[in-house]
């Protein structure tokens, strides 16, 4: 039997190290996943730099039946000053893609953000909800996803948010390291949104993308909190105790506006019976029973 062949891009971020765990071990916090007949390439900037379309071109012509793109621009305060990097990454580098994977007919599978609205709304962002991003990053990744929808037929957009996993850097580590050194938190009290473990991220992925229903999907852990509620619950479970203070975006300025509220309900997973994220609680005690 042919093996499908898989290439994952930024293969050595978050994401990326979370994806290639996934597809080696077969299997994820939330079960087994059938991948008997799959292989898989992985490379990162050093070696396919997706805003290089030669190169890119090169290797997805080897053959590969899916193309995950966990590559991205997410410094979002950077992304301020440094637009023109972070819209070679997120809208041309993105474009490179789509156009590629159309070239080989090759499924385009596709990370976007919860930074793609406004964050005015207060209920949950639907899949049809329609886009207003505030900031650099936001823009550059919704431009990003409107290329892929005009080029490519072939694709997978799964717009996540807050994600945390055990590589790299992200909240959950970060809140952690200050608790050692500090007798005191000031978190966010004021934007709410999702934490998204990226096991969960990952599983659901490769569940989706064997369906081959095109299209746009959220995928984030289920319920919502703030940064000062999820920081709360991560130090409850790491029995840290560590006085957290709730602060506003105010008094917490950064470089660029954050959205207050960008819950996004996975709609469409929910309609494929597919809804495999576990509420954000039960997903960071696994997190960190994993890494104690």
């Amino acid at each position: 039997m042919k093996k499908t062949k898989i290439l994952i891009l930024g293969s050595k971020g978050q994401l990326g190290q979370e994806m290639l765990e996934l597809l080696s071990t077969k299997k994820a916090d939330l079960g087994k996943i059938d991948l008997e007949n799959y292989e898989f390439c992985a490379c990162d900037v050093d070696e396919v730099d997706i805003c290089n379309y030669q190169q890119l071109y090169d290797k997805v012509k080897e053959g590969f039946d899916y193309l995950i793109n966990c590559s991205a621009y997410t410094a979002v305060d950077k992304a301020e000053d440094d637009y023109l990097n972070c819209y070679l990454v997120n809208t041309v580098g993105v474009s490179n893609l789509a156009r590629v994977c159309k070239e080989f007919n090759t499924t385009l599978i596709h990370f976007s953000t919860d930074y793609v609205f406004d964050g005015k709304a207060n209920v949950p962002y639907k899949e049809f909800d329609i886009p207003n991003p505030v900031t650099v990053y936001g823009k550059t990744k919704f431009a990003g996803e409107q290329l892929i929808c005009s080029i490519c037929p072939k694709h997978f957009i799964i717009r996540t948010s807050w994600l945390y996993g055990k590589h790299g850097k992200n909240f959950v580590y970060t809140m952690l390291n200050l608790a050692k050194t500090h007798d005191e938190l000031r978190v966010v009290n004021d934007q709410r949104g999702t934490p998204t473990n990226a096991n969960d991220l990952a599983y659901t992925t490769l569940k989706l993308m064997q369906t081959q229903v095109y299209g746009t999907y959220h995928c984030t852990g289920e319920g919502e909190c703030t940064w000062f509620e999820f920081t709360q619950e991560i130090m409850r479970l790491c029995k840290k105790d560590i006085m957290i203070t709730p602060v506003t975006s105010e008094e917490f300025k950064s470089r660029a506006e954050r959205p207050k509220y960008s819950v996004l309900e996975n709609l469409g997973l929910k309609s494929l019976g597919l809804n495999y994220m576990r509420p954000w609680q039960e997903a960071l005690k696994t997190f960190i029973s994993q890494i104690q």
